[in-house]
């Protein structure tokens, strides 16, 4: 099912939380999801598993940070961004 599939069934989402193990570079490499993602204000959570994915100079304009080795947080808010850092970062398990 494609993201505009599910968000014309489900609803549009706040979050994204992605682990698909290797499948992350078909959502990097999607033009479409990228303006998708920023013109709804989605805070996209990914686990990324291709150390040449952290440095995807196309989405380099995108606000996001790592959060814990692995996982990026992409948000076009930054002031929400800082927050949900913080707000993950109380967890249990140490922040990066």
């Amino acid at each position: 099912m494609s993201f505009q599939e599910a968000e014309r069934i489900f609803g549009t989402p706040k979050l994204i939380k992605m682990d698909i193990e290797g499948g992350e570079k078909d959502f990097f490499d999607s033009q479409d999801y990228k303006e998708w993602l920023i013109a709804h204000s989605i805070v996209w959570l990914v686990e990324i598993h291709f150390d040449k994915l952290k440095f995807t100079p196309e989405w380099h304009d995108v606000p996001h940070d790592e959060i814990r080795p692995g996982y990026f947080i992409y948000c076009n808010n930054p002031s929400e961004l800082e927050r949900i850092k913080i707000k993950c970062c109380h967890r249990k398990k140490p922040c990066a």
